[in-house]
């Protein structure tokens, strides 16, 4: 079993880039980009085509880690990540991967009532206690 941390407790430097969550404009053509896990979702075309593929993102630096945790605090949830092997750069947990899609589908209204859906997904996953993330 991998060991997983929180955002704040991972050791890396911050360079300037992303290494996955990329951002693309509408309208280009990210469809296969996305597929392998290099595009971050910033339009509403793009998380529903993220969200309803399960999609993943490939290794994430820093700067990609805090793009992905600026989106989850704003629904209280931290994500874990664990480190790959050769420790440059971590990757989401399964858990964190569910959360982001909850938050994309709240974030982009890909649900009708998003205040009532995030207090049920939120619901769904307390009795199991995940890795104790905190919502």
């Amino acid at each position: 079993m991998k060991k997983s941390y929180f955002a704040d407790e991972i050791d890396l430097q911050e360079e300037g880039f992303n290494m996955s969550a990329n951002i693309y404009p509408p309208r280009s053509h990210y469809k296969f980009i996305m597929r392998i896990g290099r595009v971050f979702p910033t339009t509403k075309t793009q998380a529903k085509h993220f969200v309803h593929n399960v999609q993943h993102l490939d290794v994430l630096n820093k700067d990609d880690v805090n793009r992905i945790e600026e989106l989850l605090n704003k629904y209280n949830i931290k994500g874990k990540y664990y480190y790959t092997k050769s420790k440059i750069w971590v990757r989401m947990t399964t858990g964190t991967l569910s959360h982001l899609l909850a938050a994309l589908k709240c974030e982009y209204g890909l649900v009708k009532n998003p205040e009532k859906f995030m207090i049920d997904y939120k619901n769904k996953w307390k009795p199991y206690n995940l890795n104790k993330i905190i919502f």
